[in-house]
């Protein structure tokens, strides 16, 4: 029961109390009901390690739920919730439904926003999340509230990421695969305005490096060439193994010229030139150390099938090997 009181004393000096009793039931079933939704929305919350927000436009008052920091790393800003394709100002909506059809229907079209993005975490690296919000607005078209929530994607990010590098990485180099690296190259050569050059990196008589060492140390012949021609090249070039012992790198704004000379003289050389000089015995044992032998195919004017540059480097390191091999080669195409 609700009771309120009110001492009043008469013009006879009689005081007196009146009071007014009111059956409070429904209200106190109310706040309870409310206190557990909210309750509710916290474990929720809490368990799923979303982080959810309610911001008042007209007063700029944001309200964040969820461990936020602990999520991103850092104390919440500005920029987390109010993004520019929204709305000027903070604004943000949060949900407590049962039935949202009441709710829907103060929601204009193409209120609704739902998109994958990422935040820079305490480490610097990208920290996934799916950003979602709605905007109410008043009868006058007016905005009023801006509620919404970023869900946890990191862990569906990673796992996707994961599978798209396995996918698309070679399981012994680490370097591109086929399938992937003539998706990339096909793409660029369709696109790309400046001249690019085309390498085919093939290792001299591998076969023989097998048949005398066997398998595992051909093994890291390969890996070793990989992370050579790696460190070559520029993280804007495609470097990739094709097959068996044949590498294959685009470099798009390469052209011929003396840079070009520079970077494929270096490739030749390989990485095993300065074993090959001083017998240098590498982790207590000898390894291997081929030469390399190296085509190249310069397209001046792109667009250009890969196809026809391909088979430009490809001819270039035949002639190589018929030429006695550990050198390089270039031609080409206007």
């Amino acid at each position: 029961m609700d009771d309120w009181g009110h001492l009043v004393e008469d013009g006879t000096g009689t005081r007196w109390f009146y009071a007014t009793l009111m059956d409070a039931t429904e209200r106190v079933r109310e706040r309870e009901e409310l206190r557990r939704a909210n309750e509710r929305l916290e474990i929720l919350t809490a368990l799923s390690n979303d982080v959810l927000f309610d911001i008042e436009c007209g007063t700029g008052k944001a309200h964040v739920y969820g461990d936020f920091e602990g999520r991103f790393g850092r104390a919440p800003e500005q920029g987390d919730f109010v993004v520019n394709r929204r709305c000027q100002k903070p604004c943000e909506l949060a949900i407590t439904s049962h039935d949202l059809t009441p709710l829907m229907t103060q929601i204009g079209e193409n209120s609704l926003v739902d998109f994958e993005t990422s935040t820079p975490g305490a480490d610097g690296e990208p920290v996934w999340y799916r950003y979602q919000s709605v905007v109410l607005y008043d009868e006058e078209g007016g905005p009023v509230r801006h509620v919404g929530r970023l869900l946890d994607t990191s862990e569906a990010a990673l796992r996707e990421s994961q599978f798209r590098r396995k996918a698309e990485r070679d399981g012994l180099t680490g370097l591109y695969n086929r399938a992937a690296a003539l998706d990339r190259i096909e793409t660029a050569l369709r696109t790309e305005s400046r001249a690019c050059m085309l390498i085919v990196v093939d290792v001299d008589d591998f076969k023989a490096v097998n048949d005398a060492y066997g398998h595992p140390e051909g093994d890291y012949v390969l890996k070793k060439l990989a992370i050579f021609l790696s460190q070559v090249m520029r993280k804007e070039d495609i470097v990739a193994r094709i097959g068996g012992d044949e590498f294959l790198i685009f470099a798009p704004g390469l052209a011929a010229g003396p840079a070009a000379d520079r970077v494929l003289e270096h490739l030749a050389r390989g990485p095993f030139a300065g074993q090959r000089a001083t017998d240098e015995v590498v982790d207590s044992a000898y390894h291997a150390a081929p030469t390399i032998s190296v085509g190249a195919a310069c397209c001046l004017t792109p667009p250009m099938p890969f196809e026809v540059l391909y088979a430009a480097a490809d001819s270039t390191l035949y002639q190589v090997k018929e030429a006695g091999k550990a050198q390089y080669q270039l031609t080409v195409i206007g």
